[in-house]
């Protein structure tokens, strides 16, 4: 049901307040007159009754407009754009952008958020010691969200902070905001207000998308891209066709090394890690492969065997003294047999 509300208030201006004065006052003497038959009755100048007639129309036209009021009070005003609101436009801005980040709904645990004048952030209690203060900035790309956490016992004076297990209880309850990461300080004045209060900052989602794309070129690197020489396509073939299990990609090393002037493929086993390159041995080209663990440690018969299986195109593999030709300890080499044999360039 609709609910009404009336009020009297005295009626402004206050002139109005007089002739409503001055008509109570005529109508009491023309009453009087009329009543004891006295001056002012039926012989009465003509200006009396007028004078008394323009004062109470005046008077009830003044207090009809400003004095009794009746409110119509059902789901706010008919036209909400009219409703003055006494806040500045740049806080309401700021504090409803922040208010798009903050839990919606609320969780059961959080009282509802409250801003207090005249500043910029929305407090909310988090059970019954912490409270939350949130706030919104703007950057060149979008906003920043800040949430103050502190302790509520004491009256916000306990130095003791929000331990980072209830920080994070808190944080998944925001919204459109990336990972939380704590600031080095507090700023002021809320250092003062809350001694033991840890502040931390996320980037909307929003301003996260446009500071990637910004850093997205304008125009798609130019690559140079070479074609593999002919001694890395040659170890190419004897690669697996097939990876097994745990092996990477194969990357081709084009760097020109010491131990090497024309390339190299390594191969990252679950492991181990394998280095394939022609060398010339006996006036001919052979396979060599080289297994090294990242640890140094050493490489055993069954592995290498277990490794060197998947080559293809290869009738045997030696092992083959490595010393000071590779300087991690624990590696192995061998020299494969490439079958038939080929009359390629002596390599490397």
């Amino acid at each position: 049901m609709p609910r009404f509300r009336f009020r009297l208030r005295i009626p402004r201006p206050y002139w109005a307040s007089a002739y409503v004065a001055v008509g109570i006052v005529f109508a009491a003497l023309v009453v009087w007159g009329y009543a004891t038959g006295r001056d002012g009755g039926p012989g009465m100048p003509a200006w009396v009754p007028l004078a008394f007639g323009l004062g109470m129309c005046v008077g009830l036209v003044a207090v009809a407009r400003d004095g009794f009021r009746v409110w119509y009070v059902l789901n706010g005003p008919d036209d909400p754009s009219k409703v003055r609101v006494p806040v500045p436009d740049e806080r309401l801005h700021r504090l409803g952008k922040a208010l798009e980040f903050l839990p919606d709904p609320l969780p059961p645990d959080w009282t509802g958020v409250v801003s207090p004048h005249p500043s910029y952030v929305w407090r909310a209690f988090v059970g019954d010691d912490v409270v939350s203060i949130s706030w919104a900035v703007r950057f060149d790309v979008g906003y920043r969200v800040l949430v103050t956490l502190g302790h509520t016992r004491d009256g916000g004076r306990s130095p003791a902070p929000v331990s980072d297990g209830r920080a994070a209880q808190i944080f998944k309850h925001y919204r459109g905001v990336t990972h939380f990461v704590e600031l080095a300080s507090t700023p002021e004045p809320l250092a003062t207000d809350l001694p033991g209060a840890r502040t931390w900052v996320a980037l909307a989602q929003e301003a996260e998308r446009a500071l990637v794309e910004r850093s997205l070129p304008a125009q798609p690197p130019q690559a140079d891209e070479r074609p593999l020489n002919e001694h890395l396509v040659a170890v190419r073939k004897h690669l697996p066709a097939k990876l097994p299990p745990g092996w990477s990609v194969p990357v081709a090393v084009t760097e020109v090394r010491d131990s090497w002037r024309d390339g190299a493929w390594m191969i990252e086993t679950r492991h181990a890690v394998l280095i394939a390159m022609m060398v010339p041995s006996q006036g001919r080209a052979k396979l060599a492969v080289t297994i090294m663990h990242p640890d140094e440690s050493a490489v055993n018969e069954a592995e290498a065997l277990g490794i060197l299986k998947h080559f293809r195109g290869v009738q045997e593999f030696v092992q083959t003294d490595i010393e000071g030709k590779v300087t991690i300890a624990g590696a192995r080499m061998y020299l494969g047999e490439i079958d038939p044999p080929t009359k390629r360039a002596m390599l490397n």
